[in-house]
């Protein structure tokens, strides 16, 4: 990859700022475009190849989140996440939000989960499932049996549809769906698919679970003082820990990392 100058670096961060502090929907998502354009020009990375006639990008190698159990596929960036053109999160717009620094840090990972915004939007229900069975099938070494969707962005209510079609597809292949959001539009009628697992960031939203981000002082404090069986801690290891795939009525408390 191309090594960046100190003219084009500062262009970046300055773009990246525009979008992030940019009250107006319609500016954020104009520049976003602007940068992603601008990153494509002087990274001047190599064409993606394809294999295996899988066209999509997708991860299964985060061991925090699974091991290698887990497809990982993100239907925006954190820069344009649904719940921060709403200004309905609060860590977004303190830069506290864990996917928004890997993007503010990283500008390959802004080009990767840009591609795969274009793709989630392209593909129908049915075209992404068969990619995700056919991506567990090629996999002999360790047995896919989650799809993770948004490690970064947000879902959308007019998302729901098609979210609920793949999980209903994946059902019959053993693959359970599981995401988080903060979009306070979502309600638990919308999650019509029993293979669907929607853990709600914001605290007043009751979803499958919550999954709630605090300081590790207010989790230390929330630990001391709480009685309910029904509220556990995050190890910040998947691989450990299945709390999140599973409808429980658990909230579960998380440190912002």
């Amino acid at each position: 990859m191309k090594k960046l100058t100190i003219v084009q670096k500062k262009k970046i961060k300055l773009l990246k700022n525009q979008i992030i502090e940019n009250n107006s929907h319609v500016s954020k998502y104009k520049n976003y475009l602007i940068l992603v354009k601008y990153l494509n020009s002087i990274l001047k990375l190599k064409k993606k190849e394809y294999k295996k006639n899988i066209f999509l990008d997708y991860k299964i190698d985060n061991s925090k989140i699974s091991g290698k159990d887990t497809i990982i596929f993100s239907a925006s960036p954190a820069l344009i996440c649904y719940s921060s053109m709403k200004k309905y999160c609060e860590l977004y717009k303190n830069k506290k939000c864990y996917a928004l620094k890997n993007e503010i840090q990283y500008n390959t990972s802004i080009l990767f989960k840009d591609r795969q915004r274009k793709q989630f939007n392209k593909l129908k229900a049915w075209q992404l499932a068969r990619y995700f069975i056919k991506i567990k099938k090629l996999q002999r070494k360790h047995v896919i049996k989650y799809l993770r969707l948004n490690e970064s962005g947000e879902i959308q209510k007019k998302h729901m549809q098609k979210i609920n079609k793949i999980s209903e597809i994946l059902k019959k292949h053993d693959i359970r769906v599981y995401t988080y959001t903060h979009n306070k539009e979502i309600e638990k009628k919308d999650i019509t698919s029993q293979n669907l697992i929607i853990n709600s960031s914001h605290k007043n939203i009751k979803l499958s679970n919550k999954f709630l981000s605090y300081n590790k002082n207010t989790v230390k404090r929330i630990n001391r003082i709480k009685k309910d069986k029904k509220i556990i801690n995050c190890l910040a290891d998947c691989s450990k820990c299945k709390a999140c795939k599973i409808e429980n009525n658990l909230t579960i408390l998380c440190k912002i990392h």
